[in-house]
């Protein structure tokens, strides 16, 4: 039973155990690098998940909009077999909408993407690194603490 719980707690903190990052500075190519930093290239992140986001949410309004599209035709077949005289209807006004939005979306966030991806920003990394990890051995389990300086 011992073990149960210990392993329960081990695999408790391994989830949530923080993990210090590394403390980091924004970059600035006419000032010097401070002591105890260096320079890393780091992809920007915010703009990659932003632009995958919204170019998720584009590619849903479009596959919407399709769907409708094909339920409107479908809608259509019906009538037209029942009344041979039926002319339509311009209803597509519900697939056109999610085109126009999709298309809105995929138009932000592809651009948000694609610069994301493709460009890299400069940030001081501290070279000094701590990290929280657990410890499980038999007959205990803890936290640990290990650092480089």
């Amino acid at each position: 039973m011992r073990l149960l719980a210990s392993l329960l707690t081990a695999a408790t903190f391994a989830t949530t155990a923080p993990s210090f990052a590394q403390e980091t500075l924004s970059y600035d190519p006419e000032q010097p690098v401070p002591s105890g930093y260096h320079v890393e290239e780091r992809p920007r992140l915010g703009l990659i998940i932003s632009g995958a986001v919204l170019t998720g949410i584009g590619a849903g309004f479009v596959a919407y909009g399709f769907g409708q599209r094909s339920e409107e035709r479908d809608k259509t077949a019906a009538l037209r077999a029942n009344d041979p005289t039926y002319q339509g209807s311009a209803g597509h006004a519900g697939s056109s909408m999610s085109f126009v939005f999709g298309g809105v979306f995929a138009a932000v966030g592809l651009p948000l993407l694609i610069v994301g991806l493709s460009s890299k920003k400069k940030v001081l990394v501290s070279d000094t690194q701590v990290k929280v990890a657990p410890v499980v051995g038999k007959g205990f389990a803890g936290i640990g603490l290990s650092g480089t300086f």
